[in-house]
C-alpha cells in the first residue's frame, strides 16, 4: 500500500494584547469560537503563513513573536502549530486592546472574514 500524501500543517495566530486574545466567531457555529488560521501553502513558513492568514480572515496586519506549541489534531490527524503574534501599524508593534463598544458605535471596526463578525481591535 503507497504511503498516502501528508496533509500540510495548519497555523493558528494567538494575537493578543495587554487585555485579551482575538477570536473569531464562525459563521457555521462547528466550533463557535476560533483563533484565526489555516493551511501552510508549500514553500511558505508558519509565520509567514499566519501573517497571511490573519490578514485574509480579519484584515489586520501582525507580527509573529514566536511558536507557542504544535499539537496533532484527533480528528484530522493533520499538525497544528500555535504561534504568539501582536498587531502591527505601519511596520511597528502596538498594544491593542479589545473593544466592547456595540458594532454600532461611530468607532466601530468589525471585520468580516470567513468567520462572519467578531470581537474588534482598535490601537
Amino acid at each position: 500500500m503507497p504511503d498516502e500524501p501528508a496533509l500540510p500543517d495548519v497555523v493558528v495566530g494567538v494575537v493578543t494584547s495587554s487585555r485579551s486574545v482575538l477570536i473569531g466567531r464562525r459563521a457555521d457555529g462547528v466550533p463557535p469560537w476560533v483563533f484565526p488560521g489555516g493551511k501552510i501553502e508549500q514553500g511558505e513558513s508558519p509565520g509567514d503563513a499566519v501573517i497571511r492568514e490573519v490578514r485574509e480572515e480579519t484584515g489586520l496586519d501582525v507580527a509573529v513573536s514566536g511558536e507557542i506549541g504544535r499539537r496533532v489534531h484527533p480528528a484530522t490527524r493533520r499538525k497544528i502549530i500555535y504561534l504568539a503574534s501582536r498587531r502591527v501599524v505601519l511596520n511597528r508593534v502596538v498594544r491593542t486592546q479589545i473593544s466592547h463598544t456595540p458594532p454600532t458605535s461611530s468607532a466601530a471596526t468589525v471585520h468580516a472574514g470567513p468567520y462572519g463578525r467578531h470581537a474588534r481591535y482598535s490601537s
